[in-house]
């Protein structure tokens, strides 16, 4: 210890690069509002148009569907669902199995045996996720200066590819205008003529189509790549060409092809004016944060691109954005912690240089915990800096106790290097035992068989554990070198008298042990009655997540009555619209309107509490009024 205390630089340079290490794995460091917990858990939906025996759904599709899945690794359990019209095969895999990877080989397997299917059944694979039921996280808006059509074209066309080219985004739904279509109107005499069924074209058609099909992976910089090859049809002479039969039978032989335009499927509309919605959902796996500055990024290139042609993409909805807001939340209550902790510990010592020096236990034990978060490889999340936040009133402990010890000893006229040496050694045991047995509490976590258990667990104990060590290190080796060093410098810096049993504070706290152990029943009965209550009071409250930011904006889903046309839903949606312009505190509404539902983003103005006095439960309430007197 004492070489520890004369080794400054050293000592120095080890927790500089401990701090410049953690912010260099901050800043690369994924940022979500809650950890992936997507299950390892894989299934094969079975579905068919007509209903059949289960028997046969039994042998002619899910016996080969549970023979393609059992040749994957790591297959753990494989349990099979069949009804009248269909089933579906979950698989559930072991925890260290990469399930991306695994996604896209069971999707070959189920392609490579679908031919040798019955022509009725559709196979699909599909991830479990234990996250939120819908992966979308964004809405844009794409307006235009010319007609809906031409502007869902230009959608269709170029914009659409370039955004399902983004890695993490799964799938892009256009909503709103008609799209463009190529018909293939069948010829049924030669069809007959020639037993060549529509679904034998459908397929065909699907198979030649060969939609993302995958290719392999590559690496760059460290990284692993999907790569997937997509096949389209550029022209209806490429459709015509598609052999159908033997002879070769092409398509242009039994069918005319030709281009027209769909009928409206959908409408959008924003505050009554029509637009060109486009709704954005991602993957299980991606992380919303990063995938949100990707999209932005190419939305910023598109428009730059499209201007010329009139045509403006802006961001409507994002839910990146509601999980920023909450993660400051998060990390603004941390920082005020730390601060009350600073505080506090300035009413007892009332020395700004010593203060400095215990305080700076915080930030060098956070950011060095980020190194360990990119070690395990866990996020910047809800759960990690809520085990921050807690750990933060922890970090001084250590550091007040051997701070506390060496200025006892230097009061008791001890010099500076043997104060600072047994101060250390004389409190370090104690201090490590607190600091394991408060880690060990996590162990359990980590070893738990349920996969949400040990997720919790191993975010928030990483996260608690790794804080806590540095400041151990911090109390053990830069608490006695700085001390060391200001005592040297400036001994009159401390009154040590303050320490000492006529210290006010220390007084009091001698009283009230004397009158303890005078009365040891009576301190046991009221510990037991604290204890009682507490429990009570704690049983009594409703346990709460993390109340999330209070935003503006809200969603309204209406579900119109059975046998409603498109037109008759839009019809009674503008009624609702109508009613809705007359809100004052209603800012913007777009509408996305389909046969079978519908769905109203409302957004209010900043300022709308101060319009009526009606708080974002009443508005709701309001709107929610409005829509059923239109209904």
């Amino acid at each position: 210890m004492n070489t520890i205390i004369k080794r400054r630089v050293l000592v120095s340079m080890l927790f500089i690069g401990l701090v410049l290490m953690g912010i260099f794995s901050y800043k690369h460091l994924p940022m979500e509002l809650y950890p992936n917990a997507e299950l390892p858990v894989l299934s094969v939906s079975i579905s068919s148009e007509t209903e059949s025996d289960p028997s046969y759904i039994e042998n002619q599709v899910a016996i080969p569907v549970e023979g393609a899945v059992s040749a994957l690794n790591g297959v753990e359990k494989i349990e099979t669902q069949i009804y009248s019209r269909g089933g579906q095969v979950t698989v559930s895999f072991k925890q260290d199995v990469d399930l991306k990877y695994t996604f896209l080989q069971l999707e070959e397997k189920i392609k490579s045996i679908t031919p040798n299917l019955p022509d009725n059944f559709q196979l699909n694979v599909n991830k479990s996720s234990s996250g939120s039921a819908s992966d979308m996280f964004m809405n844009l808006r794409i307006l235009g200066e010319d007609d809906i059509d031409y502007v869902r074209n230009i959608a269709d066309s170029e914009i659409v590819p370039y955004l399902e080219n983004i890695d993490g985004i799964a799938n892009v739904t256009i909503m709103g205008g008609r799209q463009k279509s190529i018909e293939v109107i069948v010829d049924p005499e030669r069809c007959k003529a020639l037993n060549i069924t529509t679904s034998t074209i459908s397929r065909a058609i699907s198979s030649n189509l060969a939609e993302k099909s995958f290719a392999g992976s590559v690496y760059e910089n460290n990284k692993r790549y999907f790569v997937n090859v997509t096949a389209e049809y550029l022209a209806t002479e490429d459709l015509g060409s598609i052999v159908v039969a033997d002879g070769p039978i092409q398509l242009k032989d039994i069918a005319e092809i030709r281009f027209g335009v769909k009928e409206e499927e959908s409408y959008a509309r924003t505050n009554g004016k029509e637009v060109i919605s486009c709704i954005l959902s991602k993957s299980p796996l991606a992380n919303v944060i990063d995938l949100s500055a990707k999209v932005r990024q190419e939305i910023d290139r598109l428009n730059a691109e499209l201007e010329s042609k009139g045509v403006l993409i802006e961001v409507e909805d994002d839910a990146a954005d509601v999980m920023n807001k909450n993660i400051d939340q998060i990390i603004d209550l941390g920082l005020s912690g730390a601060l009350l902790a600073i505080f506090v510990l300035f009413l007892f010592l009332r020395k700004i240089r010593i203060i400095s020096i215990v305080a700076f236990a915080i930030p060098i034990s956070v950011f060095s915990s980020f190194y360990f978060f990119y070690l395990f490889g866990i996020t910047i999340n809800t759960l990690t800096l809520t085990g921050i936040a807690l750990a933060v009133g922890m970090l001084l402990d250590n550091s007040i106790v051997v701070m506390e010890n060496i200025y006892r000893l230097k009061g008791l006229g001890v010099s500076t290097d043997e104060a600072c040496v047994r101060g250390t050694t004389e409190v370090w045991k104690a201090i490590m035992a607190a600091t394991v047995t408060t880690i060990t509490v996590f162990l359990p976590f980590l070893f738990a068989d349920n996969y949400l258990v040990k997720l919790i667990g191993e975010h928030i104990g990483i996260s608690i554990v790794a804080t806590l060590t540095i400041s151990l290190v911090v109390a053990l080796l830069l608490i006695p070198m700085a001390v060391n060093a200001i005592l040297h410098k400036t001994p009159e810096d401390v009154n040590f008298s303050n320490l000492s049993i006529h210290n006010r504070l220390v007084q009091i706290y001698v009283a009230i042990l004397k009158m303890s152990l005078r009365r040891p029943a009576q301190v046991i009965i009221i510990a037991l009655v604290t204890l009682l209550v507490t429990v009570v009071l704690s049983t009594s409250l409703t346990l709460n997540t993390l109340k999330e930011v209070e935003l503006n904006t809200f969603n309204v889903y209406i579900t119109p009555p059975t046998g409603y046309t498109l037109q008759r839903t839009d019809e009674m949606i503008r009624l609702f619209e109508d009613e809705l312009l007359e809100v004052p505190e209603i800012k913007e509404f777009s509408s996305n309107i389909m046969k079978e539902d519908v769905r109203l983003t409302i957004r209010l103005k900043d300022d709308y509490q101060k319009i009526n006095k009606k708080s974002l439960i009443q508005l709701k309430t309001e709107v929610l009024r409005l829509a059923e007197t239109v209904n």
